[in-house]
């Protein structure tokens, strides 16, 4: 441990290289492979970053400056925050939902292609995410396609909206009310 410390490894990471070995030497011990146990105190953790995101204030000052516009993008932000705000989704799994992932009128759910999964997850959406979608879709139109598409006007309106496009929308959104605000970030508020 004092040679790992003095080569410069985190401390997290000399902690879950000691608990391994313990871990190790603990299963041989229970399976008599060896006679001898050890006790070794392991270093306190480290703290790490912080995760709690951007907050409840600067989210809705968020929702502000999406409602204060009535263009296109101002509707398209707006319903793309709500789905990353009320239902903690990844920027992926906003950019993998197609129109026909959408349905409004009897389920009131979307089904996103989640992390880990093979198949699409049907989601609930709350009454507030389902309105701002649905204003999304008549301002959007009914063609098939990518349900969140491209808002600049050097693009086609039909191009789909990338993940680097999710993160500039919600660091411009954070921008504009004086906050560092990253997609992910959102999850944690």
């Amino acid at each position: 441990a004092d040679q790992m410390r003095t080569d410069g490894v985190p401390l997290n990471t000399l902690r879950r290289r000691i608990a391994s070995t313990l871990s190790l030497l603990n299963l041989a011990h229970k399976y008599d492979v060896i006679t001898w146990a050890i006790a070794v105190r392991l270093p306190a953790a480290a703290p790490v970053k912080n995760t709690q995101g951007p907050g409840r204030k600067v989210i809705e000052q968020m929702f502000d400056v999406c409602r204060s516009r009535e263009d296109r993008k101002g509707i398209r932000d707006r319903a793309l925050l709500s789905l990353l705000y009320y239902h903690a989704l990844r920027r992926a799994e906003v950019v993998s939902l197609d129109l026909a992932n959408v349905d409004l009128d009897k389920a009131q759910a979307i089904g996103i292609k989640a992390k880990g999964q093979i198949d699409r997850v049907v989601l609930g959406l709350c009454d507030t995410a389902a309105e701002d979608l649905a204003l999304w879709i008549v301002e959007r139109g009914t063609w098939p396609g990518p349900l969140f598409t491209s808002c600049n006007p050097r693009r086609n309106e039909r191009d789909p909206l990338t993940p680097r496009g999710v993160y500039d929308v919600v660091k411009e959104l954070g921008e504009r009310v004086g906050a560092k605000v990253r997609p992910h970030g959102i999850r944690h508020t």
